[in-house]
Formats: C-alpha cells, sequence, structure tokens
C-alpha cells in the first residue's frame, strides 16, 4: 500500500473477489499499469471510448446491466464495486475471479486457491505475469453466506470445471494450484481426463499430500486473530488483541470485520455474516482436504516448493503423477513462494512451460 498526495492509501490489490477483477479489468482497459483501489480510471488514460469497452465487459463478468454513465460518475474500482455489490450476488461464474488481463484468444490460466478459500496469495505472480495470458483464480464457492460450500475436492473440482468451459469452450485448460490449491488442481486434472477434455499444462506449488492439524484452527480470540490474519491479509500487530479478548464470542466477528474496516483491509460495505463465513471456510477445506486420497493421475505435472520446508523435493506426489522437468526450489517459506523475487521467477517459467505445452496425441 501506497500513499496518494491527498494521503488517501492506495492498494494495488482488491479486498475481495469483484475488486480484485475489477482491478484487472480497469487495468487492461487504462493501459497505464497497476491501478490501486482509489486511481481515477480517467486520469490513468482512460476514455470516454475504452469506459464503453471496460462496461461491457464488466457487465459480461457480473451478469449485470450498467450503463457507461456510472462509471464517468465512479471513476475508482472502490466506489465502482460498491455499486457491483448492490446488483448481484453471484454474477455469471460465482467462484472465477480475473487476477490479470489479457488477449482473448490466448488460453488462460487457472489458480485453484488454497485453504482459507481466497485468491490472495496469487495476486503478486499475476502482477509479475507476462504477456497477454489472462490469470483466473477459482475462490471457494462457499465463501459467501448465501451459498452452500462444497464439502468435497471432487464437487469443487467439478464446479471449477464448469466455470472454466464457460469462460473458455474450447480449452486447453492449464491448472494451477498452490497449498490445498494443489489437491483441487490434481482432481481437476484427473475429470477432464476422464472426460476426454483438453488438459494443459498442470503445475503444483508447495502442495503438501498431508494436512495442517486441526488444531490449527484454534476456537477463541487466538484462533479468530490467526484466521482473521489469513483471510483478509491483517497483521497481527494491526490487530487490537486486548480488545478482541474482551468482548463475548458472538461479537467477535463484529469487532474482527470493524478493526479489518478502519485499517482499510475490509470494503466499508463488508457485513460481519460475510466474515463469519470466511472464518468458517478453513473448516469446511481442511475437511475436504483430510478426506481426499489421491490415485494415479496420467499426465505430466510441473512442481513448485519453497526451500524452508522439510520432506521429500516433490513431497511424495511422484507417486501419482510424472514429474515435468526438475523440481524448482524457491528461497523461503510455504507463505513466500509468490512473493518478493520468487513471483517473476515463476511467472516466468510457467509462461515458458505453457509455451512449450503440446497436446497428447
Amino acid at each position: 500500500m501506497t500513499m496518494t498526495q491527498a494521503g488517501t492509501p492506495r492498494r494495488t490489490t482488491g479486498r475481495d473477489a469483484i475488486e480484485i477483477t475489477l482491478c484487472a479489468l480497469f487495468t487492461g482497459s487504462a493501459g497505464s499499469g497497476l491501478m490501486g483501489l482509489y486511481d481515477d480510471y480517467f486520469t490513468r488514460e482512460g476514455t470516454k471510448d475504452k469506459a464503453v469497452e471496460l462496461t461491457e465487459r464488466i457487465n459480461v463478468h457480473f451478469g449485470t446491466d450498467l450503463p457507461v454513465e456510472l462509471l464517468v460518475e465512479h471513476p475508482t474500482v472502490d466506489d465502482y464495486a460498491k455499486i457491483i455489490r448492490a446488483r448481484t450476488l453471484d454474477g455469471v461464474t460465482p467462484c472465477t475471479v480475473l487476477l490479470k488481463d489479457g488477449a482473448p484468444e490466448v488460453p488462460p490460466l487457472f489458480c485453484m486457491h488454497p485453504m482459507p478459500g481466497t485468491v490472495f496469495k496469487y495476486i503478486s505472480l499475476a502482477n509479475a505475469y507476462p504477456g497477454e495470458r489472462r490469470l483466473y483464480g477459482m475462490q471457494f464457492y462457499g465463501l459467501e453466506p448465501h451459498r452452500e460450500p462444497d464439502r468435497t475436492i471432487e464437487q469443487m473440482a467439478a464446479r471449477y470445471i464448469a466455470e472454466m468451459r464457460t469462460l473458455n469452450p474450447a480449452g486447453p485448460y492449464h491448472l494451477l494450484g498452490y497449498s490445498l490449491g494443489g489437491k483441487i488442481t490434481f482432481e481437476m486434472a484427473k475429470q477432464l481426463v476422464a472426460s476426454k477434455l483438453p488438459l494443459g499444462m498442470v503445475a503444483l506449488a508447495d502442495a503438501s499430500l498431508g494436512v495442517p492439524p486441526r488444531g490449527f484452527a484454534a476456537e477463541g480470540a487466538d484462533g479468530q486473530m490467526r484466521l482473521g490474519k489469513l483471510r483478509i491479509g491483517l497483521e497481527l500487530s494491526e490487530v487490537d488483541e486486548e480488545h478482541l479478548r474482551s468482548v463475548e464470542p458472538a461479537a467477535r466477528v463484529a469487532a474482527i470485520t470493524a478493526m479489518a474496516k478502519t485499517k482499510g483491509t475490509l470494503p466499508a460495505d463488508y457485513s460481519a455474516p460475510s466474515m463469519n463465513r470466511m472464518l468458517e471456510t478453513y473448516d469446511y477445506t481442511l475437511a475436504a482436504a483430510a478426506a481426499y486420497e489421491p490415485s494415479w493421475l496420467d499426465a505430466d505435472v510441473a512442481f513448485y516448493r519453497c526451500f524452508e520446508r522439510p520432506g521429500a523435493v516433490d513431497y511424495g506426489w511422484g507417486e501419482h503423477f510424472r514429474l515435468r522437468g526438475e523440481v524448482m526450489v524457491l528461497p523461503g517459506d510455504h507463505e513466500q513462494v509468490f512473493r518478493g523475487e520468487n513471483g517473476p521467477r515463476v511467472a516466468r517459467d510457467l509462461e515458458r512451460r505453457i509455451s512449450e505445452w503440446r497436446p497428447v496425441v
């Protein structure tokens, strides 16, 4: 986060799926570098003609029918996102988040969510990704409180495949899975192969065959602070821990939501029920990961892993597919796989692998 001359925080990343998608669309349309939440579209080389095309793309993605005049009146992602939230619950593809815009004729790369269910971890990778390839993130369907969560990896995979086919009917389907997203990606690849659909490049990034202990999602104030950090990027140093421990458990979620809004980590119109579901998501994804048993995938898979993690170089995944090339070992721990210099390095390697990919005859 940086600051504008007026002292307003300027983020280059969104705080929810709607803002992340709008940031990517605004950036791709204006063509003047990454656009933050508070950047005015029309001061960043956006024109009326470009705004018409941008509005059309927004309407297609979210299933809305908004006039271009609304973009003129609300030219920042922060303001425009409020309009989208008020007009739609799900959109056309409710799990799909546009991370990076690109050319529609280039098959996109689809990135599967980790345990928290969000796609924030992929933003730094998307910002560093070269060329005209679009990047989409698939977030957990049950993140919104009005949706019934998927309970198995198989259900998640089937849902995400259906959304991929809506966006890219012909394929091929290039897949990337970080952390829990590795199991989802693996299952999606299996279902695509079984359905004789065109599987493209497949890659896993620091994806474990095991699952974190259930104690990781501890109840009480400490557990909720930890999960709040995982879900919305709240630094523990930013949380008023003493105040959080002093309130009743039922009021704790509302307190975390209020803290996040004050820090600008959540949108001003974000609700406590949405935060409560966000905190519950870990339980759903953890149970699904624990129950999933991978078998054999008849495909070549690229593998990336962090340096500061014990175990076999491929974490044992080599028993379930053919490794494609050498495992890329990245500096840092699990949380740093796409951060810093790792982001551009992985982005370049992924694009090279996709460019070299050829369909199996």
